[in-house]
């Protein structure tokens, strides 16, 4: 079965552009968590903001067109699927620069969107989401651990190179792809980080986290009961 996040289906990202100048606006406490997850990871898609942060489309209008801290999007496929970024104000209140969605392809909203997809089922362990430079789409603070999230979609390149120059057993790496020997180019590097490996099928599925996660064995990847064990 294909992934509602493959490449293959020929999705298109349809941007907006800000057209408000920005305001100074304190942004109330109970919107917080949830426009700094935005903020960190870039862009989120409608359902998952909903779902996530327990909002209702009269709450998520309001956000949009009158506080101007979200801002609305639209992948498409077969049917438009709405995604959100900051708003004029929230891009403002978290100095991020303005439009900086518009260089990002399909491809990177699909990425964004498989991050948000592993962070809900880490929820019952309160993960903190925290921002990450590349090649990881975000990262997750839980307890004391810091997962770096890696998103393989077409390639794994980036990862590829950031795994050769940066070693560090130290390192824990989540990395979520549609398939996982979709990862061999990674198995030289394999061994020099604390990587654990999960596909699409397995978060779509809704598996416990003690059925979704893989660990590699020094020339394969493995069932692990427990992220936890490294």
């Amino acid at each position: 079965m294909t992934s509602p996040f493959s490449l293959s289906h020929g999705w298109k990202v349809k941007w907006n552009r800000e057209r408000v100048r920005p305001r100074e606006v304190k942004i109330p406490s109970e919107f917080h968590p949830m426009l700094y997850a935005v903020a960190s990871v870039g862009v989120i898609g409608g359902v998952q903001l909903k779902r996530l942060f327990d909002l209702n489309n009269q709450k998520l209008k309001e956000l949009c067109r009158e506080y101007h801290f979200l801002m609305r999007h639209e992948l498409s496929h077969e049917k438009n699927i709405p995604i959100y970024t900051l708003g004029t104000n929230a891009i403002h209140t978290f100095q991020l620069p303005p439009n900086y969605w518009l260089h990002w392809q399909a491809e990177d909203v699909l990425k964004r969107m498989v991050f948000f997809k592993l962070y809900e089922t880490f929820l019952d362990y309160e993960p903190e989401i925290v921002p990450s430079l590349d090649p990881f789409v975000g990262a997750m603070q839980i307890g004391e651990k810091l997962y770096y999230v890696f998103v393989a979609r077409d390639d794994v390149y980036d990862l590829l190179l950031y795994m050769k120059w940066n070693k560090n057993p130290e390192q824990r790496i989540i990395v979520v792809a549609e398939k996982l020997e979709y990862l061999s180019p990674l198995n030289p590097f394999l061994s020099d980080f604390r990587i654990r490996a999960t596909t699409d099928e397995d978060l779509t599925e809704g598996k416990s986290l003690d059925e979704m996660f893989y660990e590699w064995s020094g020339d394969m990847w493995i069932k692990n009961e427990s992220i936890y064990q490294k």
